[in-house]
C-alpha cells in the first residue's frame, strides 16, 4: 500500500494548487509580466499551467450535472456565496455572505493570474471566476451571477461549443476559444458535446442581492 501511495504522489501534477513562485521562470511567473497584444499571446501559456495544475472534483453544482458525465472538476477563485461557519468573522456564522474564496486564499498567485488575464481581455474588474476542467455541463442559468459574464475556454479539444439560449427556446452556439460575453443570470445555456480537454473560464461578478441584509 506504501508503495501505491508513493508513486500516486508522483505521478500528480507539477503545481497541483502550490504557487509557483520558486520556480524560477515558471509559466506563471512569465505570464504575469508578459505584454498581451491578443489573445493568442497568452493562450500557449495558460495551456501549460492549466494542464498541469490538478483541479478537485466538486461534490455541489447539482444544477450542471449530467448522468454519466463522470467528476465534476470545477472550482472557483475570488468571491463566493456561502453560508456557515466564518472564520474571518465568528459573529457572522451562519448569515448568508460573500467571502474569498478558500482556493483563493491558498493558491494566491494563480488568483493573480486569472484575474490579471481577465482584466487585460476584458478591461473588467472582474471579482469571481469559475475554472473547469472538460465537463459538459448541462443546461442551466447561473443563479448567483450578476450581469455580463466573459467566459474563454482553452485546450486540445474538438466540439464543446456553448449553447446560449434566447427567447422560444432559440439558441445560437458559440466557440468559447475565442472568448464571449453572455448573460448566464438570464440566458440558459449548457455545453455542447466535446473530445480532448477542454478547460474554460467564466469571469463573473456575484449578484449582491442574495445576501440577507
Amino acid at each position: 500500500m506504501a508503495r501505491s501511495r508513493s508513486r500516486s504522489r508522483r505521478n500528480k501534477p507539477r503545481y497541483q494548487w502550490r504557487c509557483a513562485k520558486k520556480i524560477e521562470n515558471s509559466p506563471i511567473t512569465v505570464l504575469s509580466k508578459k505584454k498581451i497584444e491578443h489573445i493568442d499571446d497568452i493562450k500557449d501559456i495558460l495551456l501549460d499551467i492549466l494542464n498541469n495544475t490538478f483541479i478537485p472534483a466538486n461534490k455541489k453544482r447539482e444544477n450542471v450535472r449530467r448522468d454519466g458525465e463522470g467528476p465534476l472538476r470545477s472550482v472557483t477563485f475570488g468571491q463566493i456565496f456561502c453560508f456557515g461557519k466564518n472564520n474571518a468573522d465568528p459573529s457572522g456564522n451562519n448569515k448568508q455572505r460573500y467571502q474569498l474564496s478558500q482556493y483563493s486564499i491558498k493558491h494566491p498567485e494563480l488568483h493573480d493570474i486569472l484575474f490579471l488575464l481577465a482584466k487585460r481581455l476584458t478591461g473588467k474588474n472582474y471579482k469571481s471566476c469559475c475554472l473547469n476542467d472538460s465537463y459538459r455541463m448541462a443546461k442551466h442559468v447561473d443563479n448567483n451571477n450578476y450581469g455580463m459574464s466573459f467566459i474563454w475556454g482553452v485546450g486540445d479539444f474538438t466540439g464543446g461549443e456553448l449553447r446560449v439560449y434566447g427567447e422560444n427556446d432559440t439558441y445560437t452556439d458559440y466557440d468559447i476559444r475565442n472568448g464571449l460575453f453572455f448573460d448566464g443570470s438570464v440566458r440558459p445555456h449548457e455545453v455542447l458535446q466535446f473530445e480532448g480537454r477542454r478547460f474554460s473560464m467564466v469571469f463573473y461578478d456575484p449578484n449582491m442581492d442574495l445576501v440577507s441584509r
